[in-house]
């Protein structure tokens, strides 16, 4: 069995096999873009947001997660920008709800929440990059 490379050397080796230095360094520039991208998104929707250490205790999963979640408001256009993650508590509550549903769930939880009176926290982009810092 071949001895398989450890994470962090794995994007090098595959860096290298680029032809040139000029398409390695826009590789490079390119994944660290989209990998930004990604940070920000996941930064925005749980940082800013309680967080809990170990295992719910008792019924408060659900409180629980609409402590610890955010949702960023967006126009239905702007889905593939998000990639249906700017519904984190959806998408939390249902991890296996195709991404292209959740936009329809959402009002039903916010109704949920409002009828037992847990927070459902929805900011615009620009209101969850403040909250955050």
């Amino acid at each position: 069995m071949a001895n398989i490379l450890p994470k962090f050397q794995q994007f090098p080796l595959l860096v290298s096999c680029l032809p040139n230095w000029t398409e390695r360094v826009l590789f490079v520039l390119a994944s660290f873009c989209v990998c930004a991208i990604q940070h920000i998104q996941f930064t925005l929707n749980h940082f800013a947001a309680d967080v809990y250490v170990g295992l719910p205790k008792g019924n408060n999963w659900f409180k629980k997660q609409t402590a610890g979640t955010i949702d960023i408001e967006c126009p239905s256009w702007m889905d593939w920008f998000f990639g249906g993650l700017q519904f984190q508590l959806e998408h939390h509550l249902f991890p296996r709800l195709l991404r292209c549903h959740l936009r329809k769930v959402s009002p039903i939880i916010k109704e949920l929440c409002k009828e037992h009176n847990l927070p459902y926290r929805s900011l615009t982009f620009v209101e969850a990059n403040k909250w955050t810092l």
